[in-house]
């Protein structure tokens, strides 16, 4: 209950103050003050997918979830960064004519919305924070990096409000919604990959296979794969060569020495075919296997 509570305070901070600050781009005529909400509305969509989610991960697997529920995380990121990417051109065509044609900011409201602005996220990122989970630690960041672009839209608005600088607004726009697409972009890449089955960059594949050579009785390590449910959770399996002159004992005592010794890289999930030396793979592309291993060393 009490990891619900945390995520669910900055969800409905984020999308009030989106309605709020849609209001206030109309209002004030900034189109900077209007990116941030394109933004602060994709926020509240990731929370709130981030809170249905989170429900949903914690169900146990079934037969048509073998693994779990855990990857409708990537689904909810998805369509968040989907989202983030069609605001963010919008307003990048809306905001770029405004560099060539600039006009007039109602600088005094923007002013006042800015500090509502930095005052709103900052509490929302120090409730996200007091959550132990690793979805709202990385909300947190998010927020208070919201926070801190409040931050350059207050000093934007002072400094507007000093000078008769119209295209700052403009300019500011174009800077958030840049930086956002940066990072969109980044967590699709992430995506992308995660469900591709790409072997994630760390741990390395050989640095494995040279850990679990190291055990006691085991002669071989092949057709070795690699890969992650989302962020943080990793999946390994491996075909162990073991002497035929190991009796029962000894090959309960391989069996869990191999376990014991994938958890020093932090995968939480292994599984291990143990094979007999001098028995054929039983796998079906064990033959290409070997003519990689000959190559590569690994799979």
């Amino acid at each position: 209950m009490k990891r619900k509570t945390n995520l669910l305070i900055p969800f409905i901070l984020n999308l009030l103050f989106t309605v709020f600050e849609f209001v206030g781009g109309l209002l004030t005529n900034s189109i900077a003050l209007t990116s941030d909400a394109v933004h602060d509305f994709g926020d509240a969509l990731s929370i709130g997918l981030a809170l249905i989610f989170e429900r949903m991960s914690h169900k146990k697997k079934d037969e048509q979830y073998t693994y779990g529920y855990s990857r409708y995380s990537l689904l909810g990121g998805l369509i968040s960064a989907v989202v983030l990417i069609i605001g963010s051109v919008i307003i990048l065509y809306e905001a770029i004519p405004r560099l060539f044609h600039p006009q007039a900011i109602d600088v005094q409201t923007l002013l006042w919305f800015s500090i509502f602005g930095v005052v709103v996220n900052v509490i929302a990122a120090l409730y996200a924070k007091r959550g132990k989970s690793s979805n709202e630690k990385i909300i947190s960041l998010h927020l208070l990096e919201d926070a801190l672009g409040w931050v350059a839209l207050l000093l934007g608005a002072i400094a507007m409000n000093l000078w008769n600088v119209p295209m700052l607004d403009a300019l500011l726009s174009i800077g958030f919604t840049l930086y956002i697409l940066w990072h969109v972009i980044k967590q699709i890449r992430q995506v992308v990959f995660i469900m591709l089955e790409k072997a994630p960059s760390s741990p390395q594949i050989e640095d494995i296979r040279s850990h679990l050579l190291e055990v006691e009785g085991v002669l071989d390590v092949h057709h070795l794969h690699l890969w992650s449910l989302h962020e943080g959770k990793l999946l390994f399996t491996a075909h162990v060569v073991t002497s035929g002159l190991l009796d029962t004992v000894q090959f309960v005592k391989i069996h869990e020495k191999l376990h014991e010794e994938i958890r020093h890289f932090d995968i939480t999930h292994a599984t291990f075919e143990l094979e007999v030396e001098g028995h054929p793979c039983t796998g079906d592309d064990c033959d290409d296997l070997e003519e990689v291993a000959v190559q590569t060393h690994h799979h």
